[in-house]
């Protein structure tokens, strides 16, 4: 058989999906190593519109010479600079490569925009120019092979729908946890990052809003020193860290990777707080809650009706999610003291959504979904998905055995 060459080009997006991306490029990565003797080669390059035009970079990723013999794929948005769209249909040699496929994240474009107070919740939908360069694409070459958001199928008409009508397939591609990113391990305890509970993301305005309800409040129950609940001692601390600033002085600062990693190792509590439109609608669960479990977290989430679906298993929900501050702030006090005064619970309900994660929320489960929805050779196409299947086997084996 011959060997099989992916050429992929990524639109980098900053601004909170970069992880998403990386997620996603670190499980094509994998694929040469997915077994002894792979015969899949993958070519991964960014395209940061802020610092490189559409023309230039594809121009060099996808010159004549390369895409001869590879199967190109573009990972972009349908909002990207319309250079590209420009370049796709004007240069024959990339529609005529072995196989070139197309997978665009979209803005919203379906019948929940006549039921949305827009200025309550600004969700993005897409512009009539947007829908018109995707008409102009789909007459002309047949791409994109789809449009995506991260939902799952029940949400995928409501917020999607309205894209068939110029003839694409709009597809829900959820976040996942990057199992080459964050793993559980004891040598990844800090205690200089040690605390009854840590939270890690940004705060603006609009999300501002929840956690100014559900997360702050909560924190300011907590001192500096060392504390007792109930009469159980607890480490000395609630900590919060990202990029932005928070109004409360539990925020710490940004952090590395690393030091992400460690956090989540050396908490005992680490909570998950939505966007306002994920509570009264139900769909949008952010990155947040799939790599906590790898990290082998205890979880306290507030409720999103999507998670019915994503988080459970034969006995349930995984996730211990709460509907309201009051009953979050109730649970999460609970959770604290059961890890001193039932640890072996505590230790079950982790493995739990740990398991729940691994078995098909991870990054390799969704390039999986990404691969039978492009435009590959049959053959191709299986061999990927073998390989990506092995190549989840074998990182599971050796990062998240304990």
């Amino acid at each position: 058989m011959d060997p099989i060459k992916l050429n992929i080009l990524c639109e980098f997006s900053p601004g909170g999906s970069e992880t998403v991306r990386f997620g996603w490029r670190n499980a094509f990565l994998s694929l040469p190593n997915a077994y002894e003797d792979s015969d899949i080669a993958v070519n991964w390059s960014w395209w940061n519109p802020q610092r490189e035009s559409a023309y230039d970079i594809c121009n060099r990723v996808f010159s004549p010479e390369v895409s001869r013999t590879s199967h190109n794929i573009i990972l972009a948005t349908t909002y990207a600079d319309k250079g590209l769209f420009k370049y796709i249909l004007t240069h024959k040699h990339l529609q005529d490569s072995p196989s070139f496929s197309l997978g665009l994240f979209a803005f919203a474009n379906g019948y929940l925009k006549d039921e949305l107070d827009l200025k309550k919740y600004p969700i993005p939908f897409a512009s009539s120019e947007e829908i018109e360069r995707m008409e102009i694409l789909k007459d002309s070459i047949g791409k994109p092979d789809f449009v995506f958001m991260h939902l799952t199928e029940k949400y995928v008409e409501p917020l999607l729908g309205r894209w068939r009508d110029v003839g694409l397939t709009p597809l829900g591609i959820l976040n996942a946890a990057d199992i080459l990113a964050y793993r559980h391990s004891q040598e990844l305890f800090n205690p200089n990052l040690a605390a009854d509970t840590s939270f890690v993301g940004g705060f603006w305005p609009y999300k501002g809003k929840k956690l100014q309800e559900w997360l702050i409040p909560l924190f300011h129950g907590f001192s500096h020193s060392d504390w007792k609940l109930d009469g159980l001692p607890f480490r000395r601390s609630a900590r919060i860290y990202g990029g932005s600033s928070w109004p409360t002085p539990h925020h710490l600062g940004i952090v590395t990777a690393r030091q992400e990693l460690e956090i989540y190792n050396s908490s005992i509590l680490c909570p998950n707080i939505s966007e306002p439109h994920s509570t009264t609608y139900g769909f949008d669960i952010v990155e947040r809650p799939f790599k906590l479990a790898l990290c082998g977290c205890d979880v306290i989430s507030d409720y999103v009706t999507e998670m019915d679906e994503v988080f459970s298993d034969t006995q349930g929900l995984a996730l211990t999610t709460a509907k309201t501050p009051a009953a979050f702030s109730s649970l999460f006090y609970s959770l604290l003291r059961e890890s001193k005064t039932n640890p072996e619970k505590r230790q079950k309900r982790i493995a739990r959504l740990k398991n729940c994660v691994i078995a098909k929320h991870t990054y390799h489960d969704r390039i999986s979904q990404m691969v039978e929805n492009f435009s590959l050779p049959p053959e191709v196409k299986e061999r990927c998905l073998q390989a990506i299947h092995k190549a989840k086997e074998s990182i599971l084996l050796r990062f998240h055995q304990e």
